[in-house]
């Protein structure tokens, strides 16, 4: 134990904490029922497909290979938290992400995506935005003649697409039996997140005290940062991704309309030509 810290808990912390430790280890397991009434459970009742879970263990396994990667009793903890969470949520697939350190307490964070047949509708939002007009008018407002240009607001992307094409769950390192939906990312958020450094606490909603100043608390500034993360570590074989050559497709022309010209390229020279101070370039 050198160099560790070695935290007292009180007796009640202690229960707590043992009992989400048990938890984590050994989920709690579905009633037996009689012949009878698994019989009529089965007719009854279809067993609802779950999503895709890869083994976490054997993935450990090889990063520690490496020589990273986190310890082997962790790993089964995280891997008995993901299944709890799986048999939960309406998820198509499920991965671990990774782990964050905070000063109080870690995160862990995995990242799925939903099933979009077993995911219920949305229901309408009962808050509904105030019109401009429906818009309370202040006094400042009213005597401020030097109108300062806001700022234009850039609309999130919406779920399935983009920076929030996949979802995120977060729990800390003390309790994982408790998974917390993150929110969809904004772009606000992650322009805010690129110009500030800050260390994270393990509370999801303290505030980020930073300057500039950041539009949101810690669980924001978590989902900016898994975004930022997320899309600059992704790695691909090169030509992968390749994006269509505008002038392939031809565009429909109207009738009687004058046929527009072909674009040409002037191609470049095989040869850079040399220049001298006396004589002028071509």
């Amino acid at each position: 134990y050198m160099g560790k810290r070695v935290l007292k808990l009180a007796p009640e912390q202690d229960c707590d904490w043992a009992r989400r430790f048990v938890l984590q280890v050994a989920p709690p397991k579905k009633e037996k029922k009689g012949d009878d009434e698994e019989e009529e459970a089965d007719e009854g009742e279809e067993e609802e497909d779950k999503g895709m879970l890869p083994d976490l263990l054997s993935e450990a396994e090889t990063f520690r290979w490496c020589g990273v990667g986190l310890l082997e009793t962790e790993v089964y903890r995280i891997m008995v938290a993901l299944k709890r969470l799986l048999d939960e949520q309406p998820l198509a697939s499920l991965r671990f992400w990774g782990k964050i350190y905070g000063t109080k307490r870690d995160y862990l964070i995995c990242e799925a995506e939903l099933d979009p047949e077993r995911v219920p509708e949305e229901e309408d939002a009962a808050e509904e935005e105030l019109d401009d007009e429906e818009k309370p008018v202040s006094i400042y407002s009213q005597l401020n003649t030097y109108k300062i240009k806001p700022k234009p607001v850039i609309a999130p992307e919406p779920r399935g697409t983009g920076t929030n094409k996949f979802v995120y769950y977060v729990a800390t390192s003390d309790d994982l039996t408790t998974w917390v939906e993150l929110p969809d990312v904004k772009p606000d958020w992650i322009l805010a997140a690129r110009l500030v450094t800050k260390f994270f606490t393990g509370d999801l909603d303290a505030p980020v005290a930073v300057h500039p100043p950041f539009p949101g608390v810690e669980r924001h500034f978590l989902r900016a940062q898994i975004a930022r993360i997320t899309h600059n570590t992704v790695v691909a074989p090169r030509f992968i991704w390749t994006t269509p050559d505008p002038h392939e497709e031809e565009e429909e022309e109207e009738e009687g309309a004058p046929r527009k010209p072909r674009p040409y390229t002037v191609p470049a020279s095989e040869e850079i030509p040399e220049i001298t101070a006396t004589e002028p370039p071509d």
